[in-house]
């Protein structure tokens, strides 16, 4: 019986010792130019990002972030700076986009979607890294307010994007647009 008790405390402290260092999750907070969101501490910023930029493209990138195998990209188009593109709504020119081929580039879907509020297109497409041939898998997602888009590109090894998929989905659940 004394045995069974001392087991059983054993056990007791066992537990609420395992339980003092499980820790949960936490995350940092990206804020700039009127989008926030959170993502995961273990991330840093100014992570490796390699994607087309030249005088064409009407974005500020706004930062970069990841780890070893993830990379998310994140622009910003102000549309008071750029009037051509008040004539666009953004269904329109996601649509459009989603229309041009482009090389080293296989889109594979374009969904309509809501964020807190917020009409957002979601395009997933393969892509070939140019510097070490590798296949990734991306998601484009377009959301936008009256003045201001925003692009967030979310980039991962293509055998790795289902394990990493839901990540990125919680990202975006949780940004907010001032």
């Amino acid at each position: 019986m004394i045995i069974g008790i001392v087991i059983i405390a054993a056990l007791i402290i066992t537990s609420v010792a395992l339980l003092g260092h499980i820790t949960t999750p936490k995350n940092k907070t990206f804020s700039q130019a009127g989008i926030t969101f959170q993502y995961p501490d273990t991330w840093s910023s100014n992570k490796t990002f390699r994607f087309k930029n030249d005088s064409s493209n009407r974005a500020e990138v706004l930062g970069t972030i990841g780890d070893n195998k993830i990379s998310m990209a994140i622009m910003a188009i102000n549309l008071t700076k750029q009037p051509e593109l008040t004539n666009f709504n953004l269904s329109t020119l996601v649509k459009l986009n989603y229309k041009l081929e482009e090389p080293n580039m296989k889109k594979l879907s374009l969904n309509e979607t809501q964020i807190n509020n917020f009409e957002a297109y979601e395009e997933i497409y393969l892509s070939t890294d140019p510097v070490n041939n590798l296949s990734e898998k991306n998601v484009g997602l377009l959301i936008g307010t009256k003045d201001m888009w925003y692009s967030i590109i979310f980039r991962t090894p293509e055998s790795d994007f289902e394990k990493f998929y839901p990540k990125f989905k919680e990202i975006e659940a949780s940004i907010i647009l001032q």
